[in-house]
């Protein structure tokens, strides 16, 4: 009974760590996205506007990407699925 649950609890882990794994990309895409669209539109803000909307995306931008490399939650719960199932 205690190895079913153990695999139960893997699987739900493993899940987890690769759902925050597609929000993650999918939060990095819909913000590429958006800088292309602002891109077009651009021109039709005050300078004010525009640079504070820049700082905005390039600080958002840098912050998504250092967590894409980083991704240290789900990597560590794809370590303690390892131990735990014995596959480390």
């Amino acid at each position: 009974m205690a190895g079913k649950d153990i695999d139960i609890n893997s699987e739900i882990v493993e899940a987890i760590a690769d759902r925050m794994d597609a929000s993650l990309l999918l939060l990095a895409q819909h913000t590429g996205d958006f800088a292309k669209d602002w891109m077009v539109i651009k021109d039709s803000f005050d300078d004010t506007s525009k640079k504070k909307i820049d700082r905005v995306i390039v600080k958002a931008t840098t912050q998504i990407n250092g967590l894409i490399k980083s991704q240290k939650a789900s990597f560590l719960m794809r370590e303690y699925v390892d131990a735990l199932t014995g596959k480390n």
